[in-house]
């Protein structure tokens, strides 16, 4: 990767003055078109300058001297260079500045560390001995990983503004330019967009408790959403199902993701938990089979039925553990093959011209929008109003009946979830012995 980065990059040292105390300037020139220039902060006499091979003549103790802390900044700046490109951090004039800053120790260091990035790194470093909001101590996995990812696309901004974030910049002004680079600059996702601002937010509450000197506009961080009807789902209606559990399949490994997807329609379980389901997760209760798993992700314990389709899977064997990235390509194999080709709209994973990969809304056919995540979305809509909602909510995981509505893009029908009251009631006892009342249907 290093010998990669060198071949398209390249630095020369230059002089633009003929004055007796001339400055040395850095060019920086970085794939096609993209030539950056910035002052060493350090100087030289031309009398004494090699314009042929661009360095300090060698007719001196100093020029020597000058010319090799010269090449350790060149091989500093492509050091760096190798290292924070495959991130994708933005290469112009302000990293190249940043790194010219960094070489010859003028950044000012603050008694008090207040930078952002330096804090959500001091978290990683302490992840097992972080106290949650549970009173649980140690950071997930995936948690750790979020944070990882978090400083990363921080570094990246503050690369695109030239300055380091500090907990005080945290205002109005920096929340509006940080969204607005992060929708239309790095053309996120609304929701992906706003779990960094909440992200940013939880970060500064943690770091308020620690002592830091926090903005006061950080607590009103606000979190954002698309509108209803700018949202799209994709799911398997239960029909859908039905063809998949009924296709042919001669082939092994697509056999293997057809069972992920009907256990997780079915169960509503997260890849992170499917793929360690085993045998030892499924009890009886009254006659009644379930699963019993700890989610990876929330750190909960959760109960789901073990519906015939389930059942069935659960008599012929449990599937094998599947790479996500692989899964996910095998399920849109099964889907296809299932005739799961309507064009809908959706949002796909597509490769822009700048070489990044985000999701474009389109008209694609449908197999090619479905993902692992379809399975919990599928299994919360296909049984949404058929039982209480509490019920699966309980099954998802889900805390708050406003986010598990959202989840599965409903909203709140409170005539359905009396008339669902009044089926189950039913079901569990007999109708009380009432006078006859008339009433009018209200729509």
């Amino acid at each position: 990767m290093f010998k990669k980065c060198k071949k398209m990059a390249s630095i020369n040292f230059l002089l633009q003055s003929k004055n007796e105390n001339a400055p040395i300037y850095l060019q920086f020139s970085f794939k096609r078109g993209k030539v950056y220039k910035r002052k060493t902060g350090l100087y030289i006499n031309p009398k004494d300058w090699s314009t042929k091979n661009k360095l300090p003549k060698q007719n001196n103790p100093e020029n020597k001297n000058l010319t090799i802390t010269l090449k350790n900044l060149e091989t500093f700046i492509l050091n760096h260079l190798n290292q924070d490109y495959p991130k994708g951090i933005e290469i112009n004039g302000n990293w190249l500045q940043l790194q010219i800053d960094t070489f010859f120790n003028r950044i000012k260091k603050e008694k008090t560390n207040n930078y952002v990035t330096d804090f959500i790194q001091y978290i990683i470093d302490n992840a097992k001995t972080q106290i949650l909001p549970n009173g649980k101590i140690g950071l997930s996995d995936n948690r750790i990983k979020g944070l990882k990812t978090f400083k990363n696309t921080l570094q990246r901004f503050e690369n695109h503004i030239g300055k380091r974030i500090k907990f005080n910049d945290i205002n109005y002004s920096f929340e509006t330019r940080f969204r607005n680079w992060l929708l239309k600059d790095q053309q996120y996702k609304t929701s992906y967009a706003s779990k960094n601002i909440d992200n940013l937010k939880s970060i500064c509450n943690k770091a308020l408790k620690e002592g830091k000197e926090v903005n006061p506009y950080a607590s009103q961080l606000q979190a954002f959403t698309d509108r209803k009807d700018q949202r799209i789902i994709q799911t398997l209606s239960l029909e859908e199902l039905e063809k998949i559990e009924q296709l042919e399949l001669n082939n092994k490994s697509l056999d293997n993701a057809r069972k992920y997807i009907i256990i997780g329609s079915y169960t509503g379980l997260r890849y992170s938990d499917l793929i360690r389901l085993k045998v030892e997760h499924i009890f009886l209760h009254e006659d009644y089979p379930y699963i019993a798993i700890h989610q990876k992700k929330t750190d909960r314990d959760i109960n789901t039925p073990i519906l015939p389709p389930v059942m069935r899977i659960i008599q012929k064997g449990l599937p094998y553990p599947v790479s996500y990235q692989k899964l996910n390509e095998q399920i849109k194999q099964v889907c296809k093959l299932a005739g799961i080709d309507e064009m809908v709209t959706g949002d796909k994973f597509v490769k822009l011209e700048n070489g990044k990969h985000r999701k474009i809304r389109g008209i694609y056919p449908k197999y090619e929008l479905i993902s692992t995540h379809t399975f919990r979305r599928s299994f919360a809509t296909n049984y949404y109003k058929k039982m209480p909602t509490p019920v699966l909510m309980g099954i998802t995981g889900h805390k708050r009946e406003s986010t598990f509505l959202a989840y599965i893009n409903q909203t709140k029908d409170q005539k359905d979830n009396m008339k669902l009251f009044y089926e189950h009631l039913e079901k569990h006892q007999s109708k009380p012995k009432t006078k006859t009342i008339q009433l009018q249907a209200v729509n």
